[in-house]
């Protein structure tokens, strides 16, 4: 007998296109095109004391990859928040992180888009610490591993096969993230964006482009970055110049802004969280649980 699966880092009810129900119970047509072929997008946001952070942002890019994929969203940004709600009262979570996708739908298996399909959408929360962890105290380590993505990044397809990959390399080596190196220069990590301070005091990260993900978080560091004064350098960088980096750190919505104290087993400067990245982090903090954005 198959033995039920382990979901315990998920909460209790889930929301299946608009409805609760229990995680266990929660089924999906094996017929739906997410299913058969990663047809689908998806978004993740980190919530604290009742709120989602930077909602807008998410919404805004989770509309941009499903118009790049062609699926007709039924559901508005307010009908998704209440969801969010939903599920917050439901389970009761104080902290943690919302994943949810929407996918094009069942329908007969062909590769071309078929003519009538009704979207789909799974929601779920992920309690667990977000403001203060372990990792953003003592920073975590990274390591390059070869990209091995498709071309259009940009898009946040739920085809995730290769940032798997990425990660459990990364993980097998001991290492928190795995950054994916192009033509010698890193992209960005497996479920990040790659940032470092580099020689000349700039907050450097990898430009607007097909070879990565816009993250939300990303954008946010950039602008308060640049409204703190400091010098902004959108350009790829090389792992030896992160190895010779004043700091280094990670952004994502599940992760907020945490420092890199390690990047191919080398430490960065000390090898300890750096000053810039821990005020950016503040500053992130304070302006999405602010009720101002």
């Amino acid at each position: 007998m198959p033995t039920e699966p382990n979901l315990t880092g998920i909460a209790n009810q889930v929301c299946l296109n608009g409805e609760l129900v229990e995680k266990h119970q929660a089924r999906v047509s094996p017929f739906d095109r997410g299913y058969l072929f990663a047809d689908g997008v998806y978004e993740g946001v980190g919530f604290a004391t009742g709120r989602m952070l930077d909602n807008p942002g998410h919404f805004a890019r989770l509309n941009d990859s499903l118009k790049a994929l062609g699926i007709a969203n039924p559901w508005s940004d307010q009908q998704i928040a209440a969801m969010q709600q939903a599920l917050l009262k439901a389970n009761e979570c104080d902290e943690g992180f919302c994943y949810y996708q929407i996918t094009r739908g069942e329908a007969n298996r062909d590769f071309a888009f078929p003519e009538q399909t009704h979207a789909r959408l799974l929601m779920f929360l992920q309690p667990r610490p977000l403001l203060e962890t372990r990792e953003a105290e003592q920073g975590v380590q990274v390591g390059c591993v070869p990209e091995q993505r498709w071309k259009a990044r940009s898009i946040k397809s739920i085809a995730l096969l290769p940032q798997v990959l990425a990660k459990q390399q990364a993980r097998d080596a001991g290492w928190f993230e795995g950054w994916m190196v192009e033509n010698g220069e890193v992209n960005e990590g497996s479920s990040t964006s790659a940032f470092i301070i580099n020689q000349a005091g700039e907050v450097q990260t990898a430009p607007l482009s097909e070879r990565i993900l816009p993250g939300v978080t990303r954008r946010a560091v950039l602008e308060l970055a640049g409204e703190q004064g400091f010098a902004i350098r959108e350009a790829h960088f090389t792992p030896e110049q992160a190895h010779q980096a004043r700091e280094a750190f990670l952004t994502s919505a599940s992760q907020l802004v945490t420092p890199i104290v390690g990047v191919d087993n080398q430490p960065i400067a000390n090898g300890k969280p750096g000053e810039i990245t821990g005020l950016l982090r503040r500053l992130y903090i304070e302006r999405y649980l602010s009720g101002k954005s």
